[in-house]
């Protein structure tokens, strides 16, 4: 195995691994009859193609787990907060544990220099998202946490640019192959090691609403992880550390209103509120008028861009389209952390003849490089790095599935789910 080889596999597969099989797509899990919104089923264990292994590699073991925890609920904004905080309260009570001097600073700052700026978010987020509110209230009386703390916890991003201290975990990769035939969005989801073992899925069924599938991290609101809704539409969201903010909507309120978004268009404009509060990017993918559909959009609190996706496309942590790319943002997470799994992917990708040819089972295995390691696309803790690569989801669009890895898609298992057909 030459040295290029080795930096691109941990304990999975190699790119001459990845390029010598072609790209033929690879055998999926099967997908149990409905039941509901989504139906799903648990898939074997093994890499994402027992048949193709590095030169050298003896057969391991991998996690049993391939799912993660789903609880259903429905019903006002207040009633699926409390549901999911119930269900979830002691995910919810360990991060805040295992997470106690950081959010105990995020705390004082809310309390005191910050205040002013806290309580503006609040409030124009009473004021526009007043249902998102309310849900935060319903979770916070489900987990038994203090209903303030949640609302700090949710206004992170916003609360760490104005203590000009971003966060220092936050990662996520995207790829998304818009052909012709077939559309694929495929996105690894990074964090902090308190939540590594407490993400759960919820299906939700507002009472007026659009119902959806989502995973959420323990006290946030559904929205900021890849979800998909009951209309077709895939949602994935990346962190931007733009060094603007102002008090607005929290980011991550606004990636909950874009859950209940019936397309493309109309969760971009969810998404672009003209109070919103911080910097963010998108994707948002459906076919849900018989043609398979992608849109990108990147956002500061005052500016926008928004791209029709053709082709390949990748996207980690900073701004890359033209309108926005030279907007402030922290130079030095960009240069350590984004930039290097930009360039991964990138290159990866350049080095497929034919990308429309990929399929899931591919895509994740894009998502298994350690090229760049400890700030790979696939993440684990190691040095300075405390967060790692908590999930990755491959959206097949036209299809209506999503195929999910719980943990490292080096090394998990995964399972699928099927959409069902919304407005019923």
């Amino acid at each position: 195995m030459n040295e290029e080889d080795r930096t691109t596999s941990r304990r999975g597969w190699t790119r001459r691994a990845f390029l010598a099989r072609g790209a033929a797509a690879l055998g999926a899990a099967a997908v149990g009859p409905a039941f509901g919104l989504i139906s799903g089923c648990r898939a074997g264990r093994g890499t994402p193609d027992a048949a193709v292994a590095p030169e050298g590699a003896e057969a391991a073991e991998l996690p049993v787990r391939s799912e993660f925890p789903m609880v259903d609920v429905a019903g006002e904004p207040h009633a699926i907060g409390e549901a999911i905080g119930r269900r979830f309260a002691g995910e919810i009570r360990a991060v805040f544990r295992e997470r106690r001097g950081w959010f105990d600073e995020l705390a004082r700052f809310a309390t005191n220099e910050g205040r002013a700026a806290f309580e503006a978010m609040v409030e124009a987020s009473r004021r526009h998202v007043p249902e998102v509110v309310e849900e935060v209230r319903g979770l916070a009386d489900g987990a038994h946490v203090p209903f303030r703390d949640l609302l700090v916890l949710n206004a992170r991003c916003e609360l760490e640019a104005a203590q000009l201290a971003p966060a220092a975990n936050p990662g996520c990769s995207t790829i998304v192959i818009a052909g012709p035939d077939g559309l694929f969005v495929a996105h690894n989801e990074d964090g902090d090691l308190a939540w590594r073992g407490r993400m759960f899925l919820v299906r939700v069924r507002p009472r007026n609403g659009v119902r959806f599938l989502a995973l959420c991290y323990a006290g946030l609101v559904p929205g900021n992880a890849p979800a998909i809704n009951d209309r077709g539409l895939a949602i994935v969201t990346n962190y931007i550390g733009t060094v603007a903010w102002r008090p607005g909507i929290p980011r991550y309120f606004l990636d909950r209103r874009a859950l209940e978004a019936t397309g493309p268009d109309e969760a971009v404009e969810r998404v672009l509120h003209p109070e919103r509060g911080y910097g963010f990017h998108h994707v948002f993918a459906s076919a849900g008028d018989g043609r398979p559909r992608a849109v990108a959009v990147e956002a500061t609190p005052t500016r926008s861009a928004v791209r029709e996706l053709t082709g390949t496309y990748v996207h980690t942590n900073h701004l890359v389209l033209d309108e926005l790319r030279e907007e402030p943002q922290v130079e030095s997470y960009l240069r350590k952390s984004s930039l290097p799994r930009y360039e991964a992917l990138t290159g990866a990708l350049a080095a497929v003849a034919d990308p429309g040819m990929l399929g899931p089972a591919d895509l994740i295995h894009l998502l298994s490089s350690h090229e760049g390691a400890p700030y790979s696309p696939c993440r684990h803790p190691e040095g300075d790095v405390r967060g790692e690569t908590l999930a990755c989801a491959v959206f097949d669009v036209p299809r209506r599935r999503l195929r999910l890895v719980a943990g490292n898609p080096c090394e998990a298992g995964w399972a699928e789910y099927l959409v069902g057909e919304g407005g019923r």
